[in-house]
């Protein structure tokens, strides 16, 4: 299968124990359930052997959910810097609007949890209540809805 040859691909990569792991769009080809078995891997292996690793991705939700430090290009040129949640959540989203996403994260805090949601190039955060985000897995399809200044999250059924 595609993941087992990715895997088997990063395993012969780390037999060699670099300090630097280069990824071009290591999970374009596969369908999201071995793409999100992947992501945990790797994060795993990040981890265990404090690597560090250059990962080229299209993918904003990859890129949350492996990346601390993140670069963007633009033509060429770096374009910004800073951490995911710098560099891919828009602070300024206000009023009447309807969009579809998909989860990308989900945090649970204390009293709420926090949902991070991929629209197009952004990634939205909605606070939820806790049942809610139990409710939700990462690469759901959901409705990011709102009224007023309160998003509302909606899953929407494959």
């Amino acid at each position: 299968s595609g993941g087992q040859k990715q895997r088997v691909a990063l395993a012969r990569a780390l037999v060699q124990k670099p300090k630097l792991l280069l990824l071009d769009e290591p999970f374009a080809a596969l369908d999201n359930t071995i793409r999100f078995k992947l992501h945990e891997y790797l994060k795993r292996v990040q981890e265990r052997y404090d690597l560090t690793t250059i990962l080229i991705s299209h993918e904003v939700g990859e890129i949350i959910k492996l990346a601390d430090k993140v670069v963007c290009l633009e033509q060429g040129r770096i374009s910004k810097i800073g951490s995911p949640d710098t560099v891919f959540t828009n602070q300024n989203l206000s009023g009447k609007f309807k969009f579809p996403g998909v989860v990308v994260k989900v945090e649970r805090e204390e009293i709420i949890s926090v949902v991070s949601v991929r629209i197009h190039t952004q990634v939205v955060k909605v606070v939820v209540q806790h049942h809610e985000a139990e409710a939700l897995a990462l690469g759901d399809q959901v409705m990011v809805v709102s009224k007023a200044f309160n998003p509302i999250l909606y899953k929407l059924e494959a």
